[in-house]
């Protein structure tokens, strides 16, 4: 019924699918092994800055630890050591932003500001010019995730800047 041509490409063809289904199969086990890998060495890394308080440059790291520079060096060229990543994840959370600094009716000094970040900013004051003001009124404290204040402080003369400063983040302006 059918040609010995016909059967030999239908076993060509089956056998070239059982390949293909092989290759892909173990590309996706390299894949998933590379990536358990990559969150075992992020997890090592916190766990390394909870129980000691700071993250290891990369040369510390034995075996590993010029592969993982060579790497970063290569794919993200702005970030030279780990502080810096911790640094970008600190940023994210915690983020202030002054919006505005005008005079009341008084003369005396309002800062608006803005948490821009996802967590709380707590413990704020205010310095201007390198020392720290009088806060008059009584900010929101902390300040939650996407609310704006006001701070009046008893300042009446000329600045040149003024520093907000929480526990977690500082904001400056000009």
């Amino acid at each position: 019924m059918f040609s010995e041509q016909f059967k030999i490409m239908v076993l060509q063809l089956l056998f070239g699918l059982a390949l293909l289904i092989i290759v892909i199969y173990i590309s996706l086990k390299i894949f998933q092994n590379i990536v358990f890998g990559i969150i075992l060495v992020i997890l090592v890394l916190f766990a390394s800055y909870l129980i000691i308080g700071s993250i290891p440059s990369w040369k510390d790291i034995p075996l590993i630890g010029g592969f993982l520079q060579n790497i970063v060096e290569k794919y993200f060229p702005k970030l030279h050591f780990t502080g810096e990543a911790i640094g970008i994840i600190k940023d994210m959370l915690y983020s202030l932003e002054i919006l505005s600094v005008e005079r009341d009716y008084e003369g005396n000094v309002i800062v608006v500001i803005a948490n821009t970040g996802k967590e709380n900013i707590s413990g704020i004051k205010v310095f201007v010019d390198g020392k720290e003001a009088k806060i008059l009124n009584k900010p929101k404290d902390p300040l939650a995730s996407k609310e704006v204040t006001a701070i009046q402080i008893d300042f009446k003369g000329n600045f040149s800047t003024i520093v907000v400063k929480g526990l977690e983040t500082s904001a400056a302006y000009p």
